[in-house]
C-alpha cells in the first residue's frame, strides 16, 4: 500500500448553441496518478431540443496507460488500454433513457463484442 498517493483530474466541458435548438457539446479529462498512471477521455455530443426534453447522441474515446506489473510477464514498458463509448438518449421531463456501447480497441481485448449499457434515470 503505497503513502501519500496523489490524484489530480482536470476536466472541462462546453456547450456550444446552433440554429434550430441544436447544440454541441465537446469534453475532455485528464486524470493523472502519482504512481505514473495517466488517463484520458475526449468526447462530443449533439443534442436537439424539443417540447417537454432533449434528444442527444454521443462519443468519446479513452486512453489509460497503465504501470505493468510483475503478474504482467507479457508487458514491455507501458501498457495502454484504449475504448471507444457512443451513447444516445432521451431526456422527457424528468425521464431519461438511453443506449450506451462501448469497445475496447485494443487487439488482445478480454471482451471482443464490446460492452452494452442500457441507461434509465429519473431527476426529482
Amino acid at each position: 500500500e503505497k503513502k501519500n498517493f496523489k490524484h489530480f483530474i482536470l476536466s472541462g466541458q462546453y456547450r456550444i448553441f446552433l440554429p434550430n435548438e441544436f447544440s454541441v457539446e465537446p469534453s475532455f479529462l485528464v486524470q493523472y496518478f502519482s504512481n505514473k498512471n495517466q488517463l484520458y477521455d475526449l468526447g462530443i455530443k449533439l443534442s436537439k431540443l424539443f417540447r417537454g426534453g432533449r434528444l442527444w447522441g454521443g462519443i468519446s474515446y479513452r486512453n489509460n496507460f497503465e504501470t505493468p506489473t510483475l503478474e504482467d510477464s507479457r508487458a514491455n514498458g507501458n501498457l495502454t488500454f484504449s475504448m471507444l463509448n457512443s451513447a444516445m438518449g432521451i431526456n422527457y421531463k424528468n425521464f431519461m433513457v438511453g443506449y450506451q456501447y462501448g469497445n475496447v480497441l485494443d487487439v488482445n481485448s478480454i471482451s471482443a463484442l464490446g460492452h452494452h449499457f442500457l441507461l434509465i434515470g429519473f431527476h426529482f
